[in-house]
């Protein structure tokens, strides 16, 4: 299932996000909580507790503004690399190489996905 999040400014949608409410990897379900505000780390985007199985997303950065679609699907995708790491690599990958490949997955989803972002390219 997939929460809808229509981005609205000046009362006309700007973007609307599909955001999956969770993700199997391996044998394990993530809840995938966006919008999310981290109080502790304002400067980051995303995190994925893998105790507590969940991936955290943000909406907006420290100055309140909203993040790009463009940015939190590639955000989304970094903390899926890193769950995928967790559960079939015992976390052997670095966050360079877990940031090279979310990017790199992410331009592979922008190419491919029928529709795209519309605004955060």
């Amino acid at each position: 299932m997939y929460k809808d999040k229509s981005i609205v400014k000046e009362g006309k949608p700007l973007i609307k996000l599909s955001i999956p409410e969770q993700i199997k990897i391996g044998g394990f379900t993530y809840k995938v909580l966006y919008p999310y505000e981290f109080k502790e780390r304002s400067e980051i985007f995303g995190q994925s507790d893998h105790a507590l199985l969940e991936i955290r997303l943000k909406e907006r950065d420290c100055g309140g503004v909203i993040l790009p679609a463009a940015r939190v699907i590639e955000c989304l995708m970094h903390e899926i690399m890193h769950c995928v790491d967790y559960v079939y690599n015992s976390q052997g990958l670095g966050e360079e190489v877990i940031s090279r490949l979310s990017n790199g997955l992410y331009q592979v989803w922008v190419d491919h996905y029928p529709g795209g972002i519309e605004n955060g390219r």
